[in-house]
C-alpha cells in the first residue's frame, strides 16, 4: 500500500496536482516515516511549491541516510544554484555527474551551474557533453547558444538557437537571443524576422520591441525605431534595455544630459552589461566629479563576474574616461584590454586574412581603370542628388554630413549600408564585366529608397565611410553626383578606430597591425580613385584644414556641391537632425581641435601606429 500511495503522489506531483501529491506521501509517510522515496517525493514537492529551505533541509536528511542518492544530490545542486549559494550548486552539480554521468540533463545542470559562476568554457563543454548524450533537448541547445554567446562566439551560437528552434519553434527566449546574436553580427534583416516572430508570440514583449527598435535602428531607420522604443518602455518602464536605448535617442536627439541621465538608469538596473557605463562616459566630458561612477567601473572590472562583451565596453568606457583625466598610459591599457576582448567577441580565434583583404583592393585597382570608367560612363542615372560622403572610418565624415546637411537644401540620410550590400548583384569582385541592366536597376531602387527615409530635399547625403572601396560603381551608377571623401591624419585616424567600440563587426578592427595594414590598403585606393574620377566630381576635404580654417575649408566643400553658400554651414552643432553614430557627442560640440594630434598623448604606446607617423 505504501508503494502505491507514493507511486500515485509521483505521479501527481508529475501532474502538477501538488496538494493531491503532498496529502498522498503524507498518507505514505504516517505508515512509514523514514520510506526514501517518500521522502524524495516530499522535498520535490517541496522545492516545486516555493519551500526551498524546507527541501533543501529534508535533501540532507535524506543524503545523511544515502550518501549516494543521486535525487537529493541533483536536487541540492538545483535548490543552491536558485538560492544564489554557486559554490554548492556547482559541488552537487560536480558529485551529480559522478553518480550518473552520460544523462544529458545532469551534464546540462552542471552547465548551468558554471554559466552561474561566469566559468565559460567549463559550462560549454557540459552543454556539449549533453547535446552528445541527447541532441533533440531544445532548452539545452538554448543554454549552449547562450554560453557561446557570452564567448562572444556568435557564429556557434547562432548554430545552437537555430536547432533549439528547429525542434521548438515558439520558444521565445531561443527568438530573442538568436535575434541578438544576428545582431551582433549585423545580420539586421534576420534580427527583424526574430522581432517580428516574437510579437506575433506576444505583442506586449518589451524586449521584442527593442530588438526590433535596434535593428532597425542599425538599418538607418531611426524614426521607424522610436514607436518601437516607446511601447517597450510603457510595457517596462524600469528595463535596464528600454533605458539604455532610450538615452542613445536621446543621445541621437542631441538632448545629452537626459541621455546621460537614462544611461545611469541603465547602468544602476544592470550593472553587468557594460554598455551604459560605457555610453555614459562617451556622451560628455569625463572630471574629477565622475569619480564616483570610475569607481564602480574598475570594481566590476576586478570582479571578474562580467561577461566578455560586457567587459569590453567596461575597458572602453575606462579607456574614455582615463583619456579625458589625462592618465595616458591607464587609459590605453585598458583600449588594449577592450579591443582584446572585442576581437575574440567578433572573431574567436580566427585572423584577419590580408592577403585575402588586399588582392580585393588589387581587383578593384585592376578593374576600375579610367577606360574602363570611360566604357561606362553613359549608364547611370542623371540626377545629382546624392551626396556621397566617404574615407576611413572615424576620419570626420559625421561632421561634414552634419556640416552639409545644415544647408536648407540639403537633408542626410545617415550610414546606410545600401551599396555594400548590393555590390556583388551588380559586378562580383573577380569578375571584368560590369552589369549594365543591373546597375541601372540598383541606381534606380537606390534613388527610391533614399527619398522613401526621410523629409524630400534637393540633396540627400549617404555617409557610409566604407564606400570608398566601391566609388567606381557609385560614380558609374551616378556620374553627376559628388564624392566628399575625408582625410585626416593617419595616426589620428587609427587611433580613433583602435578607442571606439563598434557597434559592427570590423574584419581589421582591435588589432593595431591589423589597422595600420587596412589604412594603408585604403591610402592606395583613394590615390587610384584620384587619377581616375574627374577632380569636379570627388574632392579631398582634410579634417585638420577645416578646424583650423573651419570658415574657408566650408565654404570650399560648400561650393563643390553645387550650392549657395549658407551661414548655417558654420555651425553644425546647431542641427537639430538625428546623429547615430560613435561620433554623435562630438558633432553636438562646436568645431573644436583636442581631436588633432591626438595621438601625441599616446606617443610611447603607439606600437604599430607609429609607423604612419
Amino acid at each position: 500500500m505504501i508503494d502505491r500511495l507514493v507511486l500515485e503522489a509521483d505521479a501527481a506531483q508529475n501532474a502538477r496536482r501538488y496538494p493531491d501529491a503532498e496529502r498522498l506521501v503524507k498518507q505514505a509517510l504516517a505508515l512509514e516515516p523514514d520510506h526514501g522515496r517518500a521522502l524524495t517525493v516530499l522535498a520535490q514537492i517541496e522545492a516545486k511549491t516555493g519551500r526551498q529551505a524546507e527541501a533543501i533541509a529534508r535533501f540532507h536528511s535524506i543524503l545523511e541516510k544515502d550518501p549516494f542518492g543521486f535525487d537529493a544530490v541533483f536536487w541540492l545542486s538545483v535548490l543552491y544554484r536558485g538560492a544564489g549559494n554557486h559554490g554548492e550548486a556547482v559541488r552537487f552539480a560536480q558529485q551529480a555527474i559522478e553518480l550518473r554521468p552520460l544523462e544529458a540533463h545532469v551534464q546540462s545542470n552542471l552547465g548551468l551551474c558554471f554559466l552561474a559562476v561566469h566559468d565559460l568554457d567549463k559550462a560549454v563543454t557540459a552543454f556539449e557533453r549533453s547535446k552528445q548524450l541527447n541532441p533533440r533537448i531544445p532548452m539545452n541547445l538554448h543554454h549552449l547558444g547562450m554560453a557561446y554567446q557570452l564567448q562572444g562566439r556568435d557564429h556557434d551560437s547562432i548554430a545552437a538557437f537555430e536547432q533549439a528552434l528547429r525542434l521548438a519553434p515558439n520558444m521565445p527566449e531561443t527568438l530573442a537571443a538568436l535575434g541578438q546574436a544576428l545582431l551582433n553580427r549585423v545580420d539586421t534583416e534576420g534580427a527583424i524576422r526574430c522581432a517580428e516572430r516574437l510579437l506575433t508570440l506576444n505583442p506586449k514583449s518589451a524586449s521584442a520591441h527593442l530588438l526590433l527598435a535596434s535593428a532597425l535602428i542599425a538599418q538607418g531607420r531611426a524614426p521607424d525605431a522610436e514607436a518601437h522604443i516607446d511601447l517597450a518602455l510603457a510595457l517596462d518602464p524600469n528595463g535596464a534595455n528600454g533605458q539604455a536605448m532610450l538615452g542613445l535617442r536621446y543621445q541621437a536627439l542631441g538632448r545629452l544630459d537626459e541621455a546621460n541621465q537614462r544611461f545611469k538608469n541603465s547602468a544602476r538596473l544592470r550593472p553587468e552589461q557594460g554598455f551604459a557605463y560605457c555610453a555614459f562616459m562617451r556622451n560628455h566630458r569625463v572630471t574629477d566629479e565622475d569619480a564616483e561612477m570610475v569607481a564602480e567601473m574598475e570594481s566590476l572590472v576586478g570582479a571578474g563576474k562580467v561577461p566578455a562583451r560586457g567587459l569590453s565596453y567596461l575597458h572602453f568606457g575606462l579607456g574614455k574616461a582615463y583619456e579625458d583625466l589625462k592618465h595616458y598610459e591607464q587609459a590605453m591599457a585598458h583600449f588594449d584590454e577592450a579591443n582584446r576582448l572585442a576581437y575574440r567577441l567578433r572573431f574567436g580565434e580566427a585572423s584577419f586574412d590580408r592577403d585575402k583583404y588586399a588582392k580585393t583592393f588589387d581587383w578593384t585597382i585592376k578593374t576600375f581603370s579610367k577606360e574602363f570608367l570611360e566604357s561606362y560612363r553613359h549608364e547611370g542615372l542623371e540626377t545629382d542628388c546624392p551626396i556621397f560622403i566617404v574615407g576611413m572610418m572615424r576620419s570626420g565624415t559625421t561632421l561634414v554630413e552634419q556640416i552639409l546637411s545644415s544647408h536648407p537644401l540639403v537633408n542626410a540620410r545617415g550610414e546606410l549600408p545600401f551599396w555594400m550590400q548590393r555590390r556583388q548583384s551588380v559586378m562580383a569582385v573577380g569578375e571584368t564585366k560590369l552589369d549594365v541592366n543591373r546597375l541601372r536597376q540598383v541606381a534606380e531602387t537606390y534613388f527610391e529608397f533614399i527619398h522613401h527615409l526621410g523629409p524630400e530635399a534637393p540633396h540627400l547625403t549617404d555617409k557610409m565611410p566604407d564606400n570608398f572601396l566601391l566609388l567606381g560603381l557609385i560614380h558609374l551608377a551616378f556620374p553627376n553626383c559628388k564624392i566628399v571623401h575625408t582625410i585626416r591624419n593617419p595616426v589620428d585616424t587609427c587611433i580613433s578606430i583602435y578607442t571606439t567600440p563598434n557597434r559592427t563587426a570590423v574584419e581589421y578592427a582591435n588589432n593595431k597591425d591589423n589597422i595600420v595594414f587596412a589604412y594603408e590598403q585604403y591610402r592606395r585606393l583613394m590615390a587610384h580613385w584620384r587619377n581616375v574620377i574627374p577632380a569636379d566630381r570627388l574632392l579631398d576635404l582634410r579634417y585638420e584644414e577645416l578646424i583650423s580654417d573651419r570658415d574657408a575649408v566650408t565654404r570650399r566643400l560648400i561650393g563643390f556641391c553645387g550650392l549657395e553658400w549658407d551661414e548655417a554651414c558654420l555651425h553644425p552643432e546647431d542641427n537639430e537632425r538625428t546623429v547615430a553614430t560613435p561620433s554623435v557627442w562630438q558633432v553636438r560640440q562646436p568645431v573644436y581641435s583636442t581631436s588633432v594630434e591626438r595621438w601625441r598623448k599616446y606617443e610611447p604606446w603607439l606600437g604599430a601606429f607609429a609607423k604612419l607617423r
